[in-house]
This record gives structure tokens, sequence and C-alpha cells, in this order.
């Protein structure tokens, strides 16, 4: 991941939950057509790397720049779809 996508993340993150203890644990599902485009290669459901202990996830069936942020149960947290 480029350090730029990682930034854009945290950011995001951030700005949805700004404090850590209202952070709920989960993943943050991206489309990663961004990273593709710069050589990277993740498979669908690709585990990509880590934003303040959230798990981010590739989902292709996302449009560019958007995500789902899900808690640990499933729950939708926060998008952009």
């Amino acid at each position: 991941m480029l350090r730029s996508d990682h930034v854009t993340f945290l950011d995001l993150i951030k700005a949805l939950k700004p404090t850590l203890a209202n952070m709920p644990r989960g993943e943050v599902a991206i489309d990663a057509a961004g990273l593709v485009a710069s050589g990277y290669s993740f498979a669908d459901e690709a585990f990509l790397g880590t934003v303040l202990g959230l798990k981010l996830v590739r989902d292709e069936a996302l449009a560019n720049n958007k995500y789902v942020y899900t808690d640990s149960a499933g729950t939708t947290i926060g998008t952009n779809v």
C-alpha cells in the first residue's frame, strides 16, 4: 500500500470516529483499483494492511475510492458508497 493511500484511509477513519475509545474493532473494505494501477495486484478479499489497527481488505465490487467500515459483528459503521 502506498503511503498516500494509508494517509487517506487514516483521515477517513478519524473523521468517522475521532477518538480511539469510540472506534469499534472491525475492518474497512476498499476498492484497490488505485493500488492495482500503481503496480500492485490484489485479489478480491485480500488483506491490504492496517489503519489504526483496523484491517483493510479489497472489495472489488466497490467503485474507485469507496469504502465500507464494519465492526466485528458485520454492522456498518461508516461508508461513502
